[in-house]
């Protein structure tokens, strides 16, 4: 069942190069991730007609994914049906890295005494979540978030590249820009603006990357330190039902869980 997984995620990452080959790869995944949906389930697939009809009377949400799927030109709904699909009994918890100090370089700045003092109490009411894996961004911040609150348990921990900033030169510079312009920036802001591909490409570049490294630890606890903004819209994107992280903007330490 792995192998089906990885396939799919692969099939999505050349139906995000914006070509005629992408675009065929798109329609493709829609296809293949009905029956899929079925074997992962254990379930009897006997096509698409009666395969329709029972999500639609057992499971609506994915039903609706699927019609939104199918409408759609974009990605960003094909992303979420295929993480509801193949992550359905995974749990992930998103965390904003702990308070950091300011220094000329972003990407090096440490955490706080005062972010370290705050997380004393992340790490009373986290430590006991027995978390399979811990995933960071590059960000000095993010990796001793998680080494304070980890400090003396056995856990993986990974980095993910994307997390911080999107491989993109031109969107860093954008995602950037908008960050300095705009203090307290919550998702909405980017929904309802010029900056809204800029930041879901982003968002999706890290959930792919996410989704990778979960595939390859087969982590059934997850949780994720990030960063603002980012953090809500990939939680998002797992779960178009929690439009409730487009509303705010998470304070240092603070954090949700999705699924």
């Amino acid at each position: 069942k792995n192998v089906q997984k990885i396939w799919a995620l692969k099939m999505f990452e050349r139906a995000f190069v914006n070509d005629i080959e992408g675009k065929y790869r798109k329609h493709w995944l829609v296809y293949s991730l009905l029956e899929m949906y079925f074997q992962l389930q254990d379930l009897e697939y006997t096509g698409s007609k009666i395969a329709f009809k029972w999500l639609q009377g057992n499971d609506e949400k994915i039903y609706f994914m699927f019609k939104r799927s199918l409408e759609s030109e974009s990605l960003v709904d094909l992303l979420t049906l295929l993480f509801q699909i193949t992550q359905k009994e995974k749990k992930y918890y998103f965390m904003r890295h702990a308070e950091a100090l300011e220094g000329e370089k972003d990407e090096l700045r440490p955490v706080s005494l005062l972010g370290k003092k705050k997380l004393k109490k992340t790490k009373e009411e986290l430590g006991c979540e027995n978390f399979d894996l811990v995933i960071t961004s590059s960000a000095t911040r993010t990796k001793q978030t998680a080494h304070i609150i980890f400090s003396g348990q056995s856990i993986k921990e990974k980095e993910a590249k994307n997390l911080y900033l999107p491989t993109s030169i031109e969107l860093q510079f954008l995602i950037m820009k908008d960050l300095r312009l705009k203090e307290n920036l919550i998702p909405n802001d980017i929904v309802n603006s010029k900056s809204r591909n800029t930041w879901f490409i982003y968002a999706m570049e890290a959930l792919i990357e996410i989704m990778k490294i979960n595939f390859e630890y087969n982590s059934k606890k997850t949780i994720i330190i990030g960063h603002g903004v980012v953090i809500n819209l990939i939680g998002y994107l797992m779960d178009q039902s929690r439009d409730d992280l487009l509303k705010k903007s998470f304070d240092p330490g603070e954090g949700f869980w999705v699924q």
